[in-house]
């Protein structure tokens, strides 16, 4: 898979949904712990960035790369610590461009974290597929 063809794959597909499900994980835990629980919006969105990366972990690993890697705990354990570092160096990013647009360009926080959340889907996905799955 390289370049645009890869993401018209049905495992693109289904990453993306998993991403969207992600998103409501993500998006429900930066509103309540910043708006009810009164946390920084910054400290709030890392939380809710690591409670999504769990969850999107099992669910790809559940469906959108079933079958694929070696079966057992430890290999899946693995694959969580790959899957984190890619979603890390996301993290980063995502922080990184919710900063920039809520601070600097004035966006509302929620907005800024939509558009950050997009740009590193498409991060996620190629190093999601290139190493930590290593799939087809």
């Amino acid at each position: 898979m390289s370049g645009i063809r890869g993401l018209s794959t049905p495992r693109f597909v289904k990453f993306c949904i998993v991403g969207a499900l992600g998103v409501g994980v993500n998006m429900g835990l930066l509103y309540a712990l910043t708006e009810l629980a009164g946390l920084y919006y910054l400290v709030s969105s890392a939380i809710a960035i690591e409670c999504s990366f769990i969850s999107n972990f099992i669910l790809h690993e559940l469906w959108t790369w079933r079958g694929v890697g070696e079966p057992g705990a430890s290999h899946r354990l693995k694959r969580l610590a790959k899957f984190h570092v890619v979603c890390g160096i996301g993290l980063g990013i995502n922080l990184s461009l919710l900063y920039i647009l809520t601070e600097y360009l004035d966006i509302y926080y929620i907005l800024s974290n939509l558009i950050a959340i997009g740009v590193v889907t498409l991060w996620n996905f190629r190093w999601s597929s290139k190493w930590t799955w290593r799939s087809a």
